[in-house]
C-alpha cells in the first residue's frame, strides 16, 4: 500500500518537471515548494509525514542547483509547528 503522503510527493514532482519543461516559454520561472521543519529531524510516529517533507527540501535543493545557470529559481518554504485546533479533535 502506498501512503496518501508519498503519492502527494510524487505529485509534486511530476508537477515541477512539467512546469521547468514550460519554462522555455517564459523570461523567468519561480518555484516554490512548501515543506516544513519536520524534513531536517527523525520523526517518532510520523515517520511517512517527516519523510515526505524531506523529499520535498532535498528535491528542492537538487533542481535548484541543477538549475543554477537558467532562469528558473527552486525554493523550499520550510515552516515551523503551528498551533491549530487539529491537535484538540
Amino acid at each position: 500500500m502506498v501512503h496518501k503522503r508519498s503519492k502527494d510527493a510524487y505529485k509534486r514532482f511530476n508537477y515541477s518537471i512539467e512546469v521547468i519543461k514550460v519554462d522555455r516559454l517564459c523570461d523567468s520561472l519561480v518555484i516554490l515548494n512548501v515543506s516544513s521543519t519536520a524534513s531536517l529531524m527523525p520523526g517518532p510516529l510520523q515517520a511517512v509525514y517527516y519523510a515526505t517533507k524531506a523529499y520535498v527540501t532535498f528535491f528542492s535543493n537538487a533542481i535548484a542547483e541543477e538549475l543554477h545557470d537558467t532562469n528558473i529559481t527552486v525554493t523550499a518554504l520550510l515552516l515551523g509547528a503551528t498551533e491549530t485546533e487539529f491537535a484538540r479533535v
